[in-house]
């Protein structure tokens, strides 16, 4: 399926290497051991389960005890490990280490998640919400005067961060896309609703080392661990949907720690990380657009060598195919792809606004 968006967002970063993967199929040659890649699957296989779990045994995110959720998160964390790959995981004391890893890192986890829950009015709704070209780890959604207003969260294990430069560049499509997709297919279902876009993020799973002295209180500490859960993503900074995510954002001069918003930001056209209804589709659009450019790009048989750069980063660094394709920007024919620099948020107005000029002629 050419329209999968890892697989745009590889061809966006190099089309060689794009080649490479999906035109002569090429991989390193697997090992039997677990790697960042199967620790991500487990992570992913333990929230799914555990929210499948909760609503099965009746808890609630805004009720379930601490007890009942570390049990819990214990017993999914238990079961996906003893059915992983042949029960690899029991092979080695390193692995009997990674299971103990993995408990510690799902309970806080899901202790973020549920917090982030509580402080706000949108609920679980969908997860694993399955579409044509993907999956969704999780749809929040929130009703209100005849308007649905729809949360999609994506859980990494990595330490990924949403950047508007990325997404300008086709280098980070999935959340805009998803949230693109998301939207159609509720419209459908929830006809004679309004439905909107609350927000699209980057929830990163993890067990974050919090640096404090012996002093501090606990309600200090739990603050200081939920911001390091602060997801990152585009929200919609209207006034309505964001006090609905974080119920902080009604206060003054007030700095969400679950979503990339402060008060000062509401209201407003375009901010860092935000953006009101009207051009938080524009993007979605923008998005659509430059995926189906990519897939006849694609079909076209390009195959350049053209890695992009970002002030000192390009993708070579951590490339598995340097030995095959050798790029050297002094050689002919050979050079980096030219990026988009969104610097500000006026930015992201201008390369909007152009794209619509663009759509007129």
């Amino acid at each position: 399926m050419i329209k999968s968006v890892s697989r745009l967002e590889k061809y966006a970063a190099c089309a060689y290497a794009h080649f490479l993967t999906y035109g002569l199929k090429l991989a390193k040659r697997e090992k039997y051991e677990i790697n960042m890649a199967d620790m991500g699957t487990i992570y992913h296989k333990c929230l799914e389960l555990f929210s499948a779990e909760m609503l099965r045994q009746n808890y609630n995110y805004r009720t379930i005890t601490d007890v009942e959720r570390n049990s819990l998160v214990d017993k999914c964390v238990t079961e996906i490990t003893e059915n992983y790959e042949n029960m690899i995981l029991k092979s080695s004391k390193r692995n009997e280490y990674l299971i103990r890893k993995i408990k510690s890192v799902c309970r806080k986890t899901v202790w973020a998640m549920c917090e982030h829950v509580k402080r706000g009015d949108f609920t679980p709704q969908e997860f694993e919400f399955a579409f044509k070209e993907g999956r969704i780890d999780r749809v929040d959604t929130y009703e209100k005067d005849g308007k649905l207003y729809l949360k999609i969260i994506d859980y990494k294990s990595g330490s990924k961060k949403f950047d508007l430069s990325d997404v300008f560049n086709g280098l980070q499509l999935q959340l805009i896309y998803y949230m693109g997709e998301t939207l159609k297919i509720k419209e459908v279902l929830e006809q004679g609703k309004e439905v909107i876009p609350a927000g699209t993020f980057y929830f990163n799973i993890k067990s974050p080392y919090i640096e404090c002295s012996e002093e501090i209180q606990d309600e200090k500490l739990q603050e200081l661990l939920l911001k390091e859960y602060k997801m990152t993503g585009l929200v919609n900074d209207m006034i309505e949907p964001a006090v609905a995510m974080d119920h902080i954002l009604e206060e003054e001069k007030a700095e969400s720690v679950i979503v990339p918003l402060k008060t000062k930001d509401l209201g407003s056209a375009v901010s860092s990380s935000g953006m009101n209804s009207t051009n938080f589709r524009r993007m979605i659009d923008r998005v659509e657009r430059m995926m189906d450019e990519f897939t006849e790009e694609i079909l076209e048989g390009r195959i350049e060598k053209n890695p992009y750069r970002k002030g000192m980063n390009t993708p070579c660094e951590y490339c598995s195919y340097r030995s095959v394709c050798n790029f050297d920007e002094r050689e002919f024919g050979n050079q980096y792809k030219k990026t988009v620099k969104i610097s500000k948020p006026e930015d992201v107005l201008k390369e909007l606004e152009q794209e619509g000029k663009h759509e007129l002629d």
